[in-house]
C-alpha cells in the first residue's frame, strides 16, 4: 500500500503498488478496484498507485509510478491520463507522480521523479510544465494523453514540498 485518502463522501481510496486502486465505501463495507486493462485506454494507466488527491470539484487524481497521471470522474469511472511524450515538450516533464496538490486557486501541482513540477490550471483547463532556475521560470503547455506528500507555490514564485 503506497497511499490511503478519505474522499469528501467518507469512502477510503487506497494506492497499491501493483494492485491498482481500491475505494472502500465504509457504509456498505463494498470494496470497488479499478486496474490496467492494456486494451483499454480508458482503464487505469498501470497498477502502480502512488498519490492520490480528490480535488475541489470531486474529481480524483491518480499519481502512478510509470503511468503519469491519471484523471478519474468517479461516476463514469473512466480515466483520463496525463503522460510524458519524449521529444513533446507539450507534455508533463516524468511519468513517475510522486505528489499531487490542488492550491486555493483550484491549480493543481504535480510532483514528479527527475522531472520537477508540473502546473495543470482547472479553470482554463491549460497544463505547463515549471521549472524555476535562479529565479527565472520556464513554462510549457501540456496536453492531457496516482501520497501522502505535498506541493506547493508560495506568492513569491517558489515552490515549497513536505512529506505528511
Amino acid at each position: 500500500m503506497r497511499a490511503v485518502f478519505e474522499g469528501d463522501s467518507g469512502a477510503l481510496w487506497v494506492a497499491t503498488d501493483g494492485g491498482g486502486l481500491a475505494r472502500l465505501d465504509r457504509e456498505t463495507g463494498v470494496v470497488e478496484s479499478w486496474r490496467n486493462d492494456p486494451l483499454s485506454p480508458l482503464s487505469l494507466s498501470t497498477d502502480r498507485v502512488w498519490s492520490l488527491l480528490e480535488d475541489s470539484s470531486g474529481i480524483l487524481w491518480i499519481g502512478t509510478y510509470g503511468g503519469g497521471l491519471n484523471k478519474l470522474a468517479v461516476k463514469r469511472k473512466k480515466f483520463a491520463h496525463y503522460r510524458n511524450e519524449p521529444g513533446n515538450r507539450n507534455s508533463i516533464n516524468h511519468n513517475i507522480v510522486w505528489a499531487i496538490h490542488e492550491d486555493k486557486e483550484k491549480i493543481l501541482w504535480i510532483g514528479t521523479d527527475a522531472g520537477g513540477l508540473n502546473r495543470l490550471d482547472r479553470q482554463s483547463g491549460r497544463s505547463a510544465s515549471t521549472s524555476t532556475t535562479r529565479g527565472t521560470r520556464e513554462a510549457s503547455r501540456t496536453t492531457p494523453s496516482g501520497s501522502s506528500s505535498r506541493t506547493g507555490a508560495e506568492p513569491s514564485g517558489s515552490v515549497r514540498t513536505a512529506a505528511g
